[in-house]
This record gives C-alpha cells, sequence and structure tokens, in this order.
C-alpha cells in the first residue's frame, strides 16, 4: 500500500497593498493506492482573487529540463499527474491572462531503495491576473523546490527558498504600489496644470498658459492635449511679439 506522507510547505499570503495574494498551498491527503515507483502529484486550481475554480490552465513537466508531458485541467479545475520516480521535474501552472508559476520536485537524486511505494504531494495553486508592469521574471524561478531529504527519507520543500521568493514577489508589488501612487500624484498634478492653463487661454493669459502647459508636460511627458495647448500659447506669444516689432519698426520708420 501506497505510503502518505505530510508535505511542510504552506505558503503564506502575500500582501498587494491591503490584499493577499496566495501563492499556493502545498498539502498532503490520503490515497488508497498508487503504482510502485510513481512520483504522484495532483490537486486543483483556482482564481486568486475570485476564489474560482480555473479550468483553462495547461500543466506542463518537464523532466531534465525537456518536455515531458502536458496537460489540461479537467472541468473542475483538477489535474492529475502520474510521473516516474528518481527524475528531475518542473511543473509550469499557465493560463491566458494569469502569471504563470513554476514548482520543482526532483527526485533525482532519490536512493535506492527509498520510497519503495512511490510518493504522492497534493498540489493546489492559485494563480492571480497579469498586471501592467509587473516584472515576471520573478517568476522563471520556482515557486517551491522540493528534494529528497535523506534525514527524513521523503521529498520535502525548502522552506527557505520558498520565503525568499514570497519576499521578492512582495517586494515587486509593493514597487507597483508605490508607482500607482506616485503615477496618481503625477495625474492629479497634470489635470491641476491643463485647468489653470485652459483657464489663462481663455484671458488670452498667454504667457501663464504656456507656462502651466509646460508644466503639465512635465508630469506627463509626451501628452498631445498639453502639447496642443503649449503650441498654441507659443503661437499667440510669437504673433504678438511679432506684432510688437512690426510697431517697433513703423515707429523708427515714422520719426526717421
Amino acid at each position: 500500500m501506497m505510503q502518505t506522507y505530510v508535505t511542510p510547505l504552506t505558503m503564506k499570503r502575500l500582501f498587494f497593498k491591503h490584499a493577499w495574494l496566495v501563492l499556493f498551498l502545498l498539502t498532503s491527503s490520503s490515497w488508497g493506492w498508487a503504482q510502485s515507483g510513481s512520483l504522484v502529484v495532483s490537486g486543483s486550481l483556482k482564481h486568486e482573487e475570485t476564489k474560482d475554480r480555473l479550468d483553462n490552465v495547461t500543466v506542463s513537466v518537464l523532466r531534465g529540463g525537456e518536455a515531458f508531458d502536458e496537460i489540461e485541467v479537467d472541468r473542475n479545475g483538477k489535474y492529475f499527474l502520474d510521473l516516474p520516480l528518481r527524475h528531475d521535474y518542473m511543473l509550469v501552472f499557465s493560463a491566458e491572462g494569469l502569471v504563470a508559476k513554476r514548482v520543482a520536485i526532483n527526485s533525482a537524486n532519490t536512493p535506492e531503495g527509498e520510497l519503495p511505494d512511490g510518493f504522492m504531494f497534493d498540489l493546489d495553486m492559485s494563480l492571480f491576473d497579469m498586471m501592467e508592469g509587473f516584472d515576471e521574471s520573478i517568476m522563471e524561478t520556482p515557486i517551491g523546490i522540493a528534494s529528497f531529504v535523506d534525514r527524513s527519507g521523503r521529498i520535502q520543500f525548502d522552506l527557505d527558498h520558498t520565503n525568499d521568493m514570497r519576499r521578492r514577489i512582495d517586494d515587486e508589488l509593493d514597487r507597483l504600489a508605490d508607482l500607482a501612487d506616485d503615477l496618481e500624484r503625477a495625474q492629479m498634478r497634470y489635470d491641476n496644470a491643463m485647468e489653470d492653463g485652459e483657464r489663462a487661454e481663455a484671458r488670452s493669459r498667454w504667457e501663464d498658459a504656456r507656462d502651466e502647459y509646460e508644466k503639465a508636460l512635465k508630469f506627463k511627458p509626451g501628452d498631445a492635449t498639453a502639447q496642443s495647448g503649449l503650441d498654441r500659447a507659443n503661437a499667440e506669444l510669437d504673433a504678438i511679439r511679432q506684432s510688437e516689432e512690426a510697431e517697433v519698426a513703423a515707429a523708427e520708420a515714422a520719426a526717421a
């Protein structure tokens, strides 16, 4: 009969602003049987925010860095893998519009005679939506790495690595939150400058209008509306300057 092992890893929730983002949960459950020498991995997929089941996820399996297997989760968001033990695997969970996650399960170093009845993981995953500006290269590193541990005689996850990945993703989410705050402040200052520029333009205060439109462009470089306002203000100022120069020239000619 297949032995049942408790995998020692439960990812804590990560904050994105005030909401936690669950990376994944690793638990175990009792199984009645499994093929001898098998590495059985199964679980379910959910959307992190809505908690809805994900039925569009592809689970890709790499063995030794090369494609080995690929399955689609069923309509209930569940998957099941029965892999030969004593190989190194990378599991990639991906779906359109969601950030892919990777988990490494390295069983190649499992000594002969160990785990004669195989090994099972109940690996549930939560995927979150892609976010503009999110550095997806972070996720190219597996969020979990498991390998055979001689002392325990079973395959276990490296908690230090998991915590490090948690910190890296936390830092990236904090960076995005700070960036969003900066953009919000810049938008507010841009709006104020545009309002002041339009007000000055309506009153033919062209120098003030020019200054405000230039200010707006500092908060939102390349903005077409602000640039158009600046062009109008400069055109009016050029016309005023040319008119003044013409008046001076005419006065000088009359005095000659």
